[in-house]
């Protein structure tokens, strides 16, 4: 008898952490600035373009109607593309070849860093 209650004790524990397993993902999903749904809002205004970003060469062009979504994007780029460095350490805008960039110098978990080149100039130079 013993172990029957503990198998019902157990049904009722798993039970319960599905259904707040189930919540997490709904309010995850449902969450605004959630990987989701910076994917979803940028992918509609924001296109890139150019290199791999680790130089002015290759640097990656933001293709985007202004600063807002432009500058948002970078961050979400990161996200996907820089998974290995997770810290942003530093971030300055310089102009190179009469060109705009946004220099973002990233930081791993062992502090190895890596340093990023967007071009900017589509929408930085839009009012």
């Amino acid at each position: 008898m013993r172990s029957q209650a503990g198998w019902i004790d157990c049904r009722r524990s798993i039970k319960i952490l599905l259904v707040v397993v189930s919540v997490g993902c709904v309010a995850t999903d449902s969450v605004p600035g959630s990987e989701k749904m910076v994917g979803k809002d940028y992918r509609d205004v924001v296109t890139f373009g150019g290199g791999n970003g680790l130089s002015y060469n290759t640097a990656i062009i933001i293709h985007a109607r202004d600063q807002i979504s432009g500058f948002g994007s970078e961050f979400a780029y990161i996200k996907g593309h820089f998974r290995d460095y997770p810290y942003v350490m530093k971030e300055r805008r310089e102009v190179h070849n009469n060109k705009t960039y946004d220099v973002v110098t990233l930081a791993s978990y062992n502090w190895q860093c890596c340093v990023v080149y967007f071009d900017v100039s589509e929408f930085v130079k839009k009012k």
